[in-house]
């Protein structure tokens, strides 16, 4: 059997005609041990999310060289900029995938990405990240229609007066 991947006409047309924002929110938090996490949020996203068609949720990380505090090196945060640049435009040219996240710390940038089919999304991250050498990449890809990992991250915008502690009481808030 055959999986078609592509949406229908009318549903493609309605879900190209989305309209993708710039609007993040930023917040401090921890990790398990302890080290400083930037996290960025991308807010506006209702409408993908209630759409249906994007329910790959895709985790990449990138390990990085970390100063005392968690934070990149100046080289690996050239690497982490050069992945930024390469990544976002190739994967959200026609809305296979949107950043929804991101996050830096404790040694590890994360990418979060929600997709309409994980097959091609890994097509292409190869296609963007080809003039990089190789990198020490790891992945999570999982199946989220209901955005729940996204919705978890929202509840952190200190904007929207959000939890100020997860599930484990690590969160913590500048």
């Amino acid at each position: 059997m055959k999986v078609n991947d592509n949406l229908g006409a009318s549903e493609s047309k309605r879900f190209n005609n989305m309209v993708l924002t710039d609007k993040w929110f930023t917040t401090i938090a921890s990790d398990d041990s302890g080290a400083v996490v930037i996290m960025n949020g991308r807010l506006d996203l209702e409408a993908f999310r209630l759409s249906g068609k994007l329910k790959h949720r895709i985790e990449i990380r990138l390990p990085y060289e970390a100063d005392e505090k968690g934070m990149p090196t100046r080289e690996a945060e050239r690497i982490i900029a050069q992945v930024d640049d390469l990544l976002r435009p190739k994967m959200e040219r026609d809305k296979l995938a949107i950043l929804t996240g991101n996050h830096l710390g404790g040694g590890v940038k994360y990418w979060v990405y929600y997709a309409r089919t994980d097959r091609v999304f890994f097509e292409r991250l190869n296609e963007a990240l080809e003039p990089l050498p190789l990198l020490p990449l790891e992945f999570d890809n999982e199946l989220d229609p209901a955005w729940e990992e996204y919705l978890d991250m929202l509840s952190m915008n200190p904007d929207e007066g959000g939890d100020e502690e997860d599930e484990e009481g690590d969160f913590a808030e500048e």
